[in-house]
């Protein structure tokens, strides 16, 4: 039986590998909140909105995910 190099060749690896993979892209999701709420408050722009969801934090969120192929939407609750 021959194994691909490129693949990991026991679950530890694969676990490991697809952990990896989660803790970038939550890295990636948290620096767009953190840039996001940065932005709200040098323009003096209420984070809060009329309701939950559509908020100006939400919305932001939502424009800047397409922007950056990141999906926030468990956490918005759409």
């Amino acid at each position: 039986m021959k194994m691909n190099n490129s693949t990991p060749q026991n679950i530890g690896e694969m676990l490991s590998h697809s952990h990896s993979i989660e803790k970038e892209q939550n890295g990636r999701m948290l620096m767009i909140i953190i840039e996001s709420l940065h932005y709200l408050g040098r323009q003096g722009i209420a984070i809060r909105g009329h309701d939950d969801y559509e908020s100006n934090f939400i919305q932001l969120l939502k424009l800047r995910s397409s922007d950056n192929k990141v999906s926030f939407n468990s956490a918005v609750g759409n």
